[in-house]
């Protein structure tokens, strides 16, 4: 994977893949470049192309694009397609018209006119690399260890930073009848979140998750601190447009319900969708409806935001959808957290191996600093998974822990209700509090 700049106009991931014949890039990303003015003309095609998944896609455009690695820049040929898992691939003919060498035993590019230490900013780390602490646990043979090490390899694609686009058909946002436009003002910002909040605009901009917007609606918008110092999260508040959305019924997992799948299990690995919500694309005539105000413009969704109404139903849906026949016999889902459960490591590669497919040929994207492989227990939900049992979590139990013994009747019930998450777990904690007193 590398750090290139595509039409001196857009920082990218690129997958480099000698599997490739050609060169690619997808529709989406040919339209972002257009936006900004990189692309000056464009060439009719008619070139039919096959996915490693035996997928038919159809080229009907080229682009001739400037592509600068580091130091280095050329100009060169892509090919156009509408649904890839990777917004750009630079294939076979690339690497052989830029003399690229590719070492796959050190995970390593190089040029024989270009010293190796100029290109160390460009690579990506593999994800292997970056999970590699996380495959402590369940102890793997050599050819386990090699297994594994291949999928990562392999699936690189899906577990980056890169924000997915899922291919299923745009979620329409259904509004109740005879509604009235929301229009709020914008809050006023300090220079400091003016500015903080400007670079999370163009990161979302650049990611084509959002686009200026000519809408009749327009919500507030506002900065949350995050943890760490000087960042930010950019939030929506769509009360009011949530109060004019008609809910969507899909059912929604029972948390309660999703552990008794769980018997037999042994080894256990956990991911996270990458920024979920921003996978899902929304359909052009629902964007109007996510339309938010800054203090310098007007922005609206391409793709489910955040803070509207039907967003968990709508990922459960592409959840559902995605992994279908696999949910409950080898995966747990739970909005964007997934869990793969099996009863030996074998298997459980098989398994891993399995989802990440789906979730490839779906177009999504799980987050590298999320994934947990090859475990003999995981975190999920509050709760920790250990050989096809459940237990707390003590990290949620704490503050039941510290509680000070209740002396009066409210007391009590206030600590039950505190503890009402827990009542499956402990059988005993009905008889030890009188009915009259809950």
């Amino acid at each position: 994977m590398l750090n290139i700049n595509l039409g001196l106009g857009i920082n990218q991931h690129a997958l480099v893949d000698s599997g490739s014949s050609r060169s690619i890039i997808t529709k989406e990303l040919f339209e972002r470049l257009k936006r900004k003015s990189v692309i000056k003309s464009t060439t009719k095609v008619k070139i039919k192309l096959e996915t490693a998944s035996t997928e038919a896609l159809t080229s009907r455009q080229s682009v001739n694009l400037g592509v600068k690695l580091g130091r280095l820049s050329w100009r060169f040929d892509f090919l156009v397609v509408a649904n890839l898992p990777f917004p750009v691939i630079l294939g076979a003919d690339f690497i052989k018209y830029t003399k690229m060498n590719i070492s796959l035993s050190k995970g390593e590019i190089s040029f024989n006119y270009v010293p190796q230490e100029q290109l160390n900013s460009i690579i990506e780390d593999e994800p292997s690399k970056n999970i590699e602490h996380e495959m402590a646990g369940v102890k793997l043979t050599e050819e386990q260890k090699g297994r594994l090490e291949g999928l990562l390899h392999n699936f690189k694609d899906v577990i980056t930073h890169t924000i997915g686009r899922a291919r299923v058909q745009e979620y329409v946002i259904k509004v109740k009848e005879n509604c009235k436009p929301v229009r709020n003002r914008p809050y006023q910002l300090d220079p400091e979140k003016n500015k903080a909040m400007r670079a999370i605009v163009n990161k979302l901009l650049d990611s084509n998750v959002i686009s200026p917007s000519k809408s009749d609606w327009a919500s507030s918008s506002f900065l949350v601190k995050k943890r760490e110092a000087g960042k930010y999260r950019l939030v929506c508040s769509y009360k009011e447009v949530n109060e004019q959305i008609e809910f969507d019924q899909f059912p929604m997992p029972v948390m309660d319900n999703l552990f008794q799948y769980l018997k037999g299990a042994r080894v256990y690995s956990s991911v996270d969708l990458n920024n979920a919500y921003y996978q899902i694309p929304l359909h052009p005539s629902s964007r109007k409806y996510t339309a938010f105000n800054t203090p310098f413009g007007l922005f609206e969704f391409n793709s489910v935001p955040q803070g509207i109404r039907i967003g968990s139903q709508a990922l459960g849906r592409i959840v559902d959808e995605v992994l279908a026949d696999l949910k409950y016999i080898s995966v747990l889902a739970f909005a964007d957290d997934l869990v793969i459960f099996s009863s030996d490591p074998d298997k459980h590669i098989d398994d891993i191996k399995e989802v990440l497919l789906r979730l490839r040929n779906a177009g999504l994207t799980i987050n590298p600093e999320k994934v947990s492989l090859m475990k003999p227990a995981v975190h999920f939900l509050g709760h920790i998974i250990k050989d096809g049992k459940l237990f707390i979590d003590p990290d949620r139990t704490e503050a039941i822990r510290n509680y000070p013994v209740p002396k009066t009747i409210k007391q009590v019930q206030r600590f039950h209700g505190m503890c009402a998450f827990t009542l499956n777990l402990l059988k005993i904690f009905p008889k030890l509090v009188p009915r009259s007193m809950l």
